[in-house]
């Protein structure tokens, strides 16, 4: 499949959700104060919107552009009507928040690991490669915010390591 058509998919199936997730938040904004559903939690009220509405939308597209619904259509509309869900009850602000407090923050990490004098092996494989493609101890000890002995000390160390990782890039064209 040409990535164009996947990528163009792609942006049908985000913008769908989208405008589903906004029907759903509608629905359930206008429906909650029904009589029969006061007493039922919101979040209820949104993932049964959205039980309905995906598979309906589905079935809709699916006969408005003569295409023939298969058994698998309505199974991902089902998988998709959760989707539906979490972004029509606030579910990117949620991810976003656990991103945040989970991602990978480069200054924090680096900054306790160079008052340790510790490496991750992800850094001492990038300073292997910086070897390797002939930065100097300087510009390494720069880059990494390290002192020159540290650095001087690393290439001693790992001296046959930088050889080895020299030799591949060499060997891959990387390198000349």
């Amino acid at each position: 499949m040409n990535i164009e058509i996947l990528m163009q998919y792609m942006s049908y199936i985000l913008a769908g959700i989208g405008v589903l997730a906004f029907l759903v938040s509608v629905i359930v904004q206008v429906i909650k104060e029904m009589p029969g559903l006061k007493k039922v939690q919101t979040n209820a009220v949104a993932l049964a919107a959205a039980l309905i509405l995906t598979p309906v939308s589905v079935i809709v597209l699916c006969t408005y552009y003569t295409v023939v619904i298969e058994w698998y259509y309505i199974f991902a509309s089902f998988i998709a009507a959760f989707i539906v869900y979490l972004v029509s009850t606030g579910g990117w602000e949620r991810v976003t928040e656990m991103w945040n407090r989970n991602k990978y923050k480069k200054n924090q990490v680096c900054t306790s690991a160079r008052k340790e004098n510790i490496m991750t092996e992800q850094t001492v494989k990038e300073i292997i490669k910086s070897f390797a493609y002939g930065l100097s101890v300087k510009e390494i000890s720069d880059n990494e915010g390290t002192s020159l002995e540290t650095m001087e000390k690393f290439a001693e160390e790992h001296a046959a390591e930088i050889e080895q990782k020299k030799a591949e890039l060499k060997e891959g064209g990387w390198y000349e």
